[in-house]
């Protein structure tokens, strides 16, 4: 039988590592966050509408975000910042936290998300794989009115050239 982590009342993300910790997580994957933000400089150019970018690595834990202000200082008020655990036992179900289950794109919509804070959002995510492993998630956040049917292609496009960008640098194939 499943076991389920009950969030608080507030819905406030339980589960956020250390400093120190993150910043070994950043250390790790400090290629690809350069690689994502080449990839996705011209987002704002693509998106006309607010959004955040999230990316989160193998087991969940926020390393990086960027995107609107409005969202931003969401996140910020409900305390979720680097290093906070988007897996499943931390804070259900989101579209993060399906794809790390699944390990294969996941979208989430309005309040189909388990933890109240993110009803009027929606946000979708994929896994980055190099070689075959999985080396992070990227996930797109924004307001569930709007249409969600251009956001999964986007965000697996970007993951890919991520992914082929990785591979195409000269650390990577010496």
């Amino acid at each position: 039988m499943c076991q389920r982590t009950l969030l608080e009342g507030n819905d406030r993300f339980p589960n956020i590592i250390c400093k120190s910790a993150l910043k070994e997580r950043l250390i790790e994957r400090k290629e690809i966050m350069c690689l994502l933000q080449e990839e996705t400089s011209n987002l704002d150019n693509l998106l006309s509408i607010p959004y955040l970018l999230v990316i989160v690595d193998p087991d969940g834990i926020m390393i990086n975000y960027f995107g609107a202000d409005l969202f931003k200082a969401y996140f910020e008020r409900s305390n979720i910042r680097n290093g906070t655990s988007f897996a499943m036992k931390h804070a259900g179900i989101n579209a993060i936290s399906l794809a790390m289950e699944r390990q294969s794109a996941s979208v989430v919509i309005g309040d189909r998300h388990s933890n109240k804070m993110f009803a009027e959002l929606s946000s979708v995510c994929t896994p980055i794989r190099i070689k075959n492993k999985n080396i992070g998630y990227l996930s797109l956040y924004f307001h569930y009115l709007h249409e969600v049917t251009i956001a999964l292609p986007l965000i697996e496009h970007l993951a890919k050239n991520i992914e082929e960008n990785y591979l195409n640098r000269p650390a990577a194939n010496g």
